[in-house]
């Protein structure tokens, strides 16, 4: 398991790599481990990030652009270090308004899912 922003992103461009024709953008949650994982990724790639704060479970509260985001023509994909009880990923599956989101990746288990 990477411990520095600089293992991080080297371990998420040899994951992502291959797969970075299949979506033009990163989202994830507001929390602290997704935001900065989030960040390493959208940096190591390239690409422009879209953050989605929780106000409740009802409601969203921010979503914050990092670069030129699109939600209605750029296909997302959802980061996190690791879904554990998969609360942060439903909240912004539910709260992404027009975000395609087509893929997953889970940092802690290097794993990349196609939706």
């Amino acid at each position: 398991m990477p411990n520095t922003p600089a293992e991080y992103a080297k371990q998420i461009v040899r994951d992502l790599g291959p797969h970075a024709n299949e979506f033009d953008a990163i989202i994830c949650g507001l929390d602290l481990h997704a935001s900065v994982i989030g960040g390493v990724a959208a940096a190591a790639l390239d690409m422009p990030l879209l953050v989605v704060s929780a106000h409740s479970a009802e409601t969203i509260s921010l979503m914050i652009p990092l670069g030129d985001i699109d939600p209605t023509t750029q296909r997302f994909l959802y980061i996190d270090d690791f879904f554990a009880l998969g609360d942060t990923k439903d909240y912004v599956f539910a709260h992404k308004g027009d975000a395609q989101i087509v893929a997953t990746y889970q940092a802690k288990f290097a794993r990349y899912e196609r939706i």
